[in-house]
């Protein structure tokens, strides 16, 4: 009897994101107004006027509904879901759904609510620091090796190899005016031009 594996990492994050939210009830509990909260909460916690819009330019950090988006759960065949840039981004939606749903009750359940979540976070953190630069390397040379350059050239059915159209790069040093001058040893421009095109073997 198989046993269906618990997931980890970003996608434990996600899942239990998408879980979260889906105890949400109502219109006015939505993925954007759960979005506008938190970032009115940030605002005021930086001492900014909760309802005005905090700009980059003057180190805005307010989150939009695309952001909780990306964390969410995907698809199979999509893209991973995102690890928030910071446990703070993360804390400050997940707070939100966490008072509308009535989980934080007093101070104890929010400090063990608090841990569960940092612990999320931790773990989601540890399967991206290393290899996210080279997660994003695989990723496009798999796009890349589904394309090629060279499609339908001359009705082909079947696009050439690289082999049969590399063109083998060669460059010169640019040569001066004076070292053109017969007689000095140096090969002229035109002497050059004549060598362009001159197959290679």
């Amino acid at each position: 009897m198989s046993t269906r594996e618990e997931p980890t990492g970003r996608q434990a994050l996600a899942a239990q994101l998408g879980k979260l939210l889906a105890e949400l009830r109502g219109p006015e509990k939505s993925q954007k107004a759960v979005v506008d909260e938190a970032n009115r909460r940030r605002r005021t916690a930086a001492g900014r006027p909760k309802d005005e819009p905090w700009p980059r330019r003057k180190g805005g950090e307010d989150l939009s509904p695309k952001t909780l988006n990306d964390w969410l759960p995907k698809q199979p065949g999509s893209k991973e879901p995102s690890v928030p840039r910071s446990f703070e981004a993360l804390w400050s939606v997940v707070e939100v759904m966490l008072r509308w749903t009535g989980q934080l009750r007093d101070k104890t359940s929010e400090n063990q609510l608090h841990r569960y979540w940092r612990e999320l976070y931790a773990e989601a953190q540890r399967g991206t620091s290393l290899d996210e630069e080279v997660r994003g390397y695989l990723e496009a040379a798999r796009k890349a090796a589904e394309q090629h350059p060279y499609l339908d050239i001359l009705g082909q059915i079947d696009p050439p190899s690289l082999a049969k159209v590399h063109v083998r790069q060669r460059s010169r040093p640019a040569v001066d005016d004076a070292d053109a001058e017969p007689g000095n040893g140096r090969r002229s421009p035109a002497d050059s031009q004549d060598q362009v095109g001159t197959p290679h073997g």
